[in-house]
Order: C-alpha cells, then sequence, then structure tokens
C-alpha cells in the first residue's frame, strides 16, 4: 500500500488527507499546533474579486475559466474545483453538516458589522437571504457581537426597519464556547425558541453564530419549531464556532477513514532520496525522527500558520526551502491595510506545475511532493476571497496524486 504524508492539518491538509485515504493510500498527517480554525468563518469562499479594481462576480465558477495561468485554479482547472466541491459537500452531509452552493452564484451573508459577505458555498445555518431577516437578536453577555450595529447596518443595505432583541442566559460571564455549550441545552434552547415565540413569532431572527459544536442544524429546526420562523447565524469575530464545526467535522471523516493524525509533531526538513523524496525529517518536542512516504503533500498554509516565514528580509518555506514567487522590487506589504490590490506577501508562493509538484528551475523538486491551500504562489486568498476554493480543490487533486491514481 502507497504510503503518503501530509504536512498541515487545516482545511487543505485534512481534505489531502481524506482524499488520498479514499484513493487507497495508507495516510498520515502531521500537526504542529492548534491551526487557525477558530478565526475560520465556516463559509467556503470560492472567488468573489478576481481583479482587485475590478467588480465582484456572481459566477465563480465562470471567473475561474478566466484567470491567468499561474492561478492555482488555473493548474488544476474548473472541473477539478466542481468535483472537490461536489466532494466535501458530500463528506460534510454525512456528519450532520449540510453547505448549500452550486459554484455559479454567490451567497450572501450577513455579517456581525451589519455588512454583506459574497462566499460560493455557505453552512445551511447561515444560508438566509439577509433581506428577509426582520429581527436581530443578541445572545447573553457575549461581547463580540453588537444587535444594535448590525441592525443598523442591515436596515440601511435592506431599506426596512430591523428590530432588535436581548435573550438573557441565566449564567454569569460566558465566553462564546461557553454560551454555544449553554444554548446547546435542551433546556435552554427550549426556553430560547419560546423567548422567540413570545417576541418574534413567525420572524426571520438573526443571532450570533452560537449554535452549538455539535448539531447545529438539528438545534436551528428545534428553535425554528418553537417560534414558527426562521432562524439564521451571522458570523463574527473568532472565536468562530462555525470554523472550529467545520473542522471537527472534517477531522472526525478523516479519523473515521483511518487517517492517523500525528499531533505537535513540525516537519522540519526533506528525506532527499536524489530526486525523489523518502519522507520528511520531523521534531516532536526536544527529539528529532524521520517519517518515511512514497509521496508527501504541503498544506502548511501561509504567514498566519507559519507555511512561509520571514527571515532578514525575505520570505522562505522553511520545511524544504522552496523557490517562493515574489514580484521583483516589491515590499512586503502596501502602506495601506486594506488596500484593494492586497499586500505582496500575501500573494508569493510556492511555484507549482500542474500536478502541483513545487518547481525550481522550471522542473520539480521532487517528482511525489505536491503542494496544495495558501501555501501556494499566483493567488491572494484573502483580496480575492478564494481561500476556501482553493484550499478544497487544490488539496483534492494533490491528495489523489499523491496516492498515485488519476486525478
Amino acid at each position: 500500500m502507497r504510503r503518503v504524508l501530509v504536512i498541515g492539518g487545516g482545511l487543505a491538509g485534512l481534505t489531502a488527507a481524506i482524499e488520498a485515504r479514499e484513493a487507497g493510500a495508507e495516510v498520515a498527517l502531521l500537526q504542529a499546533g492548534q491551526g487557525v480554525h477558530h478565526l475560520f468563518s465556516g463559509c467556503i469562499d470560492l472567488l468573489a474579486y478576481p481583479q482587485p479594481d475590478g467588480p465582484a462576480v456572481e459566477n465563480p465558477l465562470e471567473a475561474i475559466a478566466r484567470l491567468a495561468p499561474e492561478h492555482p485554479y488555473a493548474k488544476i482547472g474548473g472541473d477539478a474545483v466542481v468535483r472537490a466541491m461536489v466532494g466535501f459537500q458530500r463528506r460534510v452531509t454525512e456528519h450532520g453538516l449540510t453547505y448549500l452552493g452550486d459554484g455559479r452564484h454567490q451567497y450572501r451573508v450577513l455579517t456581525a458589522m451589519g455588512t454583506l459577505r459574497l462566499t460560493g458555498l455557505t453552512p445551511l445555518t447561515m444560508a438566509v437571504d439577509p433581506a428577509q431577516i426582520d429581527v436581530v437578536c443578541s445572545i447573553g453577555p457575549y461581547r463580540n457581537f453588537s444587535a444594535g450595529l448590525v441592525a443598523d447596518g442591515l436596515s440601511r443595505l435592506t431599506k426596512k426597519n430591523v428590530r432588535t432583541l436581548a435573550f438573557e442566559v441565566a449564567q454569569g460571564e460566558l465566553d462564546a464556547m461557553g454560551l454555544a455549550a449553554k444554548l446547546a441545552e435542551p433546556a435552554e434552547s427550549a426556553r430560547f425558541g419560546d423567548f422567540l415565540a413570545r417576541e418574534a413569532r413567525g420572524l426571520t431572527v438573526a443571532i450570533p453564530a452560537l449554535l452549538g459544536l455539535e448539531n447545529a442544524e438539528e438545534q436551528k429546526r428545534s428553535i425554528e419549531s418553537r417560534f414558527g420562523g426562521v432562524l439564521v447565524e451571522v458570523p463574527g469575530l473568532p472565536p468562530s464556532i462555525p470554523g472550529l464545526r467545520l473542522m471537527h467535522a472534517l477531522r472526525r471523516i478523516a479519523l473515521d477513514r483511518g487517517v492517523r493524525i500525528a499531533q505537535n509533531v513540525r516537519a522540519v526538513g526533506a528525506l532527499d532520496g536524489g530526486g525523489v523524496l523518502r519522507g520528511v525529517k520531523v521534531r516532536v518536542a526536544d527529539l528529532e525522527r524521520e517519517e518515511t512516504a512514497d509521496a508527501v503533500v504541503l498544506a502548511t498554509g501561509h504567514l498566519v500558520t507559519g507555511g512561509v516565514v520571514s527571515t532578514r528580509g525575505a520570505l522562505r518555506e522553511p520545511v524544504f526551502d522552496l523557490p517562493l514567487s515574489f514580484p521583483a522590487g516589491e515590499s512586503f506589504f502596501r502602506s495601506r491595510f486594506l488596500d484593494r490590490a492586497g499586500h505582496p506577501a500575501l500573494s508569493c508562493g510556492v511555484i507549482v506545475d500542474s500536478s502541483l509538484r513545487p518547481l525550481r528551475d522550471q522542473s520539480p523538486v521532487y517528482e511525489n511532493l505536491f503542494a496544495c491551500g495558501d501555501i501556494l504562489g499566483g493567488f491572494d486568498p484573502y483580496r480575492e476571497r478564494s481561500g476556501g476554493g482553493v484550499a478544497l480543490s487544490t488539496a483534492t487533486v494533490a491528495g489523489r496524486l499523491a496516492a498515485g491514481v488519476a486525478r
């Protein structure tokens, strides 16, 4: 059986590991830390703003077909994006999470700032047209959500009066995790449903994204049945319950498939076999050991997660010292934080071929090394709103190729 190592435990790493395992490989996933799952909204952005100065696109798949050849989507093709999207939806549905979207239109999701964001795939708990929202309700002492701010922004956008409510939770100071756990209790969930039956019967009510880590959709339906309306989650500031909810589901899927997940294990170098990668050197606490493999998938993310690091005024990939794309003469960051053109450092990444093999001097560094997700060059996931889609689609291709099957 072919042995595959996946380095990185985020959306791309877990997807690559699951794909490789489903393709028949023995798979080990190496995870150095806890990742940034708590920062992830739970939505899967496919592509919203392909051009810095251009308008938003309504059909992501159509826009993907027009991207420059160095973009990761262009490397793998639109059909691969569709296959990855369908595979993702199938898997998470098995674990109680429904994601809506077909890649041919954008969903508009209300945010905790009272604005709208475009996304390609949205959780069922957020999939409500913001124009249909009548009420914004705060939950307990949650300080990262202002019902008034959200309602004011939504009122301006929809030209209608949006009311606010406040549901009190009868237990001291609780953070997002504590409030989600409290609201998931059957008695508290029922009390909330009865409160909405009195105050907002039959209406569409937006709440901070605090439905539980488990069975969120069942909880949503139960509350809705009590007040006869529609409940919609609003993603906001971290920690993100929907982000954690999704990553927990993917982790369970990986474990159920038979992926071995090794935590607090950091890949630190290559086991070079002369043009072929024999595996990687890893560090666990103060100990270093070797992990051998027939193929390796690099899914370590970017600056936030250490997939790209800054040293002495340069950016580098720290595990294999792979070449990175970076515009000559550019500074890492522009003077304006929210510059519409994005920041050059965020589009810097590993250069790959159409099989997602990292290149040096236009040749694969290793025939059996593949890269996916934010570590790739040629795109800016934040400016484009394409990070989730690129992670899913390139990881699907990389995982299958690493397992030795057609993509």
